[in-house]
């Protein structure tokens, strides 16, 4: 379901240039109209309704007298104002950081209702490797930007000592610490929120992990078991992807909850006996032996920068769009 936001602004080569940018972005769960006159966002409101409303600050003070909508976000040409009665937005950064901070805002919003409709079962597929250095987080990103060109996918980032943030040029205004205290929060919407807080890499949404190893090993197994289910039935991703630590409490669990489960490896014989040995764990487990996929991650770095990390062209591409077609199938 769609829901309405108006941008209401006399510069409506910015206005247009905003809801351009907007309505073709992914996931957001707003139809985007521009008005340069209240008098016709007042008009459009009676006829179609609105649900936010952006207004520049220079015609904030002109409504008062005008009931066009509660949810009133204003746009600041100040970048240091955070005070006008309602949501303070700095108008002039980039129209991606407007939308994560919308969709922090909307997400509190219990009038707004669900912005999002379900329509398949969602598929897990987690990432693991009882051997250090071995491909396990990059090979995940560069499966999901190839499954997010054409469907909605969702990365956890749950290693206890993540560096994504440093190796990845993205910004993150939150981390899984927020996903899990919006979980028990119904009046907040998932997955406006799950759009707030992370990153983006070729489509593909991430949430980095937290700062704190004491933070990460502290959440339960029943904990991680809720966060997927709110996921699945509060939002439309249609993978998600865990990327595995063994800090993680229910370790065996939550591979046991996995449509399929990737196990990087390297060739190397000092290592094959960690790998045996994590084997064995699942010996009397069929199900999770038989999700299990091992993958030895081409892991010769190229000058280019885009058959590095997480990259979904060259070797480790081609490695991942194989993976890829056992995942869809």
């Amino acid at each position: 379901m769609k829901h309405t936001m108006v941008i209401l602004d006399r510069d409506t080569q910015y206005a247009d240039k905003a809801a351009g940018y907007i309505n073709n972005r992914a996931g957001f769960p707003f139809e985007v109209v521009t008005f340069n006159r209240i008098s016709e966002a007042e008009e459009y409101e009676k006829k179609q309704g609105v649900d936010i409303l952006l207004v520049s600050e220079d015609m904030a003070d002109e409504l008062s007298d005008h009931d066009i909508t509660d949810n009133t976000v204003i746009l600041s040409g100040n970048s240091s104002m955070t005070d006008m009665g309602c949501k303070v937005i700095y108008k002039y950064q980039s129209c991606e950081n407007i939308v994560k901070e919308l969709l922090l805002y909307a997400s509190g919003k219990e009038n707004l209702g669900s912005l999002i409709s379900r329509k398949s079962r969602m598929k897990i597929v987690g990432f693991y490797s009882p051997i250090g250095r071995s491909g396990q987080t990059g090979i995940g990103l560069s499966i999901g930007q190839i499954l997010a060109k054409n469907h909605r996918v969702l990365f956890l980032d749950m290693d206890c000592h993540s560096n994504l943030k440093d190796m990845l040029d993205i910004r993150f205004s939150g981390d899984l610490s927020d996903l899990i205290y919006a979980m028990n929060d119904d009046s907040k919407d998932l997955a406006t929120l799950i759009g707030g807080i992370s990153g983006s890499l070729g489509g593909l949404d991430i949430v980095v992990s937290m700062d704190r190893h004491s933070d990460l090993i502290s959440i339960a197994f029943k904990e991680w078991q809720t966060i997927l289910k709110q996921i699945e039935y509060r939002t439309d991703y249609e993978y998600i992807l865990l990327d595995l630590s063994k800090a993680v409490q229910g370790l065996g669990k939550l591979m046991a909850m996995c449509n399929k489960l990737i196990v990087t490896v390297i060739d190397d014989d000092r290592e094959k006996g960690k790998l045996q040995a994590f084997l064995r764990e699942f010996d009397d487990d069929e199900r999770v032996a038989e999700l299990i996929k091992e993958v030895t991650v081409p892991l010769k770095q190229n000058k280019d920068k885009d058959r590095g990390f997480a990259s979904i062209t060259g070797e480790i591409g081609e490695c991942a769009k194989e993976i890829v077609k056992e995942i869809v199938a």
